[in-house]
C-alpha cells in the first residue's frame, strides 16, 4: 500500500532538506546553473519498505513498480509507472493523489495495456507530458518506442506503429527503452532513450509529438566509461540508462537541458554500485561528456524516473528503488536553479 503522510508537502520539503545541510544554497541565475541542478540529491523521506528505503508507491497485487513519471492534472498530481505482475506482461498504472498539495497516491490502478500487434510483450515506462489539456506519453514495448495522448489521464489513444525502432546506423545496437519526453520552450518535443547502454536523443515538431521523429546527432549522446579495475588487463564499458529529461528556461532567459540516468559500473569492478549520474547543457547543446554523480545508493539497485518540478527552486527525482525482492517507487529532492514564466507544457 502507498503511505499517508500527515505533513502538507511544504513541510515534507522543508524537513527533507533540513534533514541534508549538504544540498547548499539554490542556483541564482545563470550563474550557478547548470550544476546547480545536478549536485545535493537526497532521498524524500516516505513510507519504509522491507529494505529500509523510502518509498511512496508500491504495488499493491505483488509484483514490482518502476520507471515512475508525475503530471500535473488540475490541482493534483498524477503519477504513473510500470507494473510488472507475477504472471502478466508488463502494463503501465496510475495512481492520483489524494489530497492536492500531499504526496499521498492512491493505490495504483491500471491505465494502458498492451493492444497492438507490436506490443506483444507489454507495455512499460511511461513518460507523460501535460500540455494544452491533454497528456501526451511516450512508452517502450518489445524493444521500440511509442506515443499514446489522453485527455483525462484514464484512457488513452495511441498510434498504430511506434515513432522509433532501432537504428543499427545511429549507433542503436539493441533495443530502444526507457523514454523520457520534454517539450522546450520553443515547441519541440525532445525525446531521450537507451539502447545498449548508451543515451540518444530523437527530436519532433508535432503539436502532439504523435510523429515525424528525427534522431540528433550522428550517434549516441553519451556512453559510459571504459574502466579498467585494479589488477585487470581487460577494460570494461559502464552503462548508462533509464534517462531522465528536464528542459527549462533560466532567469535570463537561456534553455537549460539537464539529463539523469543510471549508471551502472562496468561488470568486472569488484564494487558495482548503481548510481544516478547528470547531464547538463544551455541551449540543449554541447552535454557535458562526462556524467556528474548525483545520488549513490550503495547495496541498492536505484533507476532512473522522471524530474517534478515541485516550486521555482525545488526538484525532485522520481525513481524506483528496492521493495524487498520487489522494486517500489521513490524519491530525491535538491533544491535547483531558479525557473522564470509558468511551467513548461
Amino acid at each position: 500500500m502507498s503511505p499517508t503522510p500527515s505533513h502538507t508537502l511544504a513541510t515534507l520539503l522543508l524537513s527533507g532538506l533540513a534533514s541534508c545541510g549538504a544540498l547548499g544554497a539554490p542556483a541564482r541565475g545563470d550563474r550557478d546553473l547548470p550544476a546547480g541542478l545536478l549536485t545535493g540529491y537526497a532521498a524524500l523521506a516516505g513510507g519504509s519498505s522491507p529494505s529500509g528505503s523510502a518509498l511512496w508507491l508500491t504495488a499493491d497485487r505483488g509484483g514490482s513498480l518502476d520507471r515512475p513519471s508525475v503530471v500535473q492534472l488540475g490541482p493534483r498530481r498524477v503519477l504513473f509507472a510500470t507494473e510488472h505482475p507475477q504472471s502478466a506482461p508488463s502494463r503501465i498504472v496510475r495512481a492520483a493523489e489524494r489530497t492536492a498539495g500531499l504526496l499521498d497516491f492512491d493505490a495504483p490502478a491500471v491505465a494502458f495495456e498492451q493492444a497492438q500487434t507490436w506490443e506483444r510483450d507489454g507495455v512499460r515506462a511511461p513518460s507523460a507530458v501535460a500540455h494544452r489539456g491533454r497528456i501526451v506519453m511516450a512508452y517502450e514495448s518489445n524493444g521500440a518506442l511509442g506515443i499514446a495522448t489522453s485527455t483525462d489521464g484514464v484512457t488513452f489513444v495511441r498510434t498504430d506503429m511506434p515513432i522509433l525502432r532501432a537504428d543499427a546506423s545511429h549507433g542503436e545496437d539493441l533495443a530502444l527503452g526507457a523514454p523520457s519526453l520534454a517539450r522546450a520552450p520553443n515547441g519541440t518535443w525532445w525525446l531521450a532513450y537507451h539502447s545498449g547502454g548508451k543515451l540518444f536523443i530523437a527530436q519532433s515538431s508535432s503539436e502532439f509529438a504523435d510523429q515525424s521523429w528525427t534522431r540528433v546527432g550522428s550517434g549516441p549522446l553519451a556512453e559510459g566509461a571504459w574502466v579498467t579495475p585494479t589488477g585487470a588487463t581487460t577494460p570494461a564499458r559502464e552503462s548508462l540508462s533509464e534517462p531522465s529529461l528536464l528542459i527549462e528556461r533560466t532567469p535570463s532567459g537561456r534553455t537549460l537541458c539537464v539529463l539523469a540516468a543510471t549508471l551502472t559500473s562496468a561488470p568486472t569492478v569488484p564494487v558495482t554500485p548503481t548510481q544516478l549520474a547528470g547531464f547538463a547543457a544551455y541551449d540543449c547543446e554541447g552535454f557535458v561528456r562526462s556524467p556528474l554523480p548525483l545520488y549513490v545508493e550503495r547495496g541498492a539497485s536505484v533507476g532512473g524516473g522522471a524530474f517534478d518540478r515541485i516550486s521555482p527552486r525545488t526538484l525532485l527525482l522520481w525513481v524506483s528503488r528496492p521493495d524487498g525482492s520487489r522494486r517500489g517507487i521513490g524519491a530525491l529532492i535538491t533544491p535547483g536553479g531558479l525557473r522564470v514564466g509558468p511551467p513548461l507544457g
